[in-house]
């Protein structure tokens, strides 16, 4: 009797437990390719990483992930209406759409989740 009891009870803990591992590895996943998608795009005007080898081509005028991640206001939403919109902001160079208009909205996702994954733990 006792086990018919206990058998439901560690079924749904195991159900569980196995989907916050497997949500933990799906962001994990995310996160890596927001950062490959950064180093392909983002880099060419922001500081990705403070240690990063490769500095920004346009002279670091766009503020670094880090410091964007860090703002009061930044949520995941609010870096996604950005990225949904046009922000080539430097007079001195041709306009053209930015990158971000070029990559999917799970790409754009991807880059949200690395720049919140730069946040200082409060």
């Amino acid at each position: 009797m006792k086990k018919a009891v206990f058998l439901p009870v560690i079924l749904a803990l195991a159900a569980t437990a196995d989907f916050s591992f497997a949500q933990a590895d799906s962001n994990d996943a995310s996160i890596r390719a927001g950062r490959a998608i950064a180093t392909s795009s983002c880099i060419v005007c922001h500081t990705l990483s403070p240690d990063q080898a490769i500095k920004p081509l346009y002279g670091g005028k766009a503020p670094p992930f880090a410091e964007i991640a860090n703002r009061p206001g930044t949520s995941r939403e609010s870096l996604l209406a950005f990225l949904n919109s046009p922000h080539w902001n430097d007079p001195t160079l041709p306009i053209k759409p930015g990158p971000m208009l070029l990559i999917s909205q799970r790409e754009k996702s991807d880059v949200a989740g690395y720049i919140l994954s730069l946040r200082k733990a409060q």
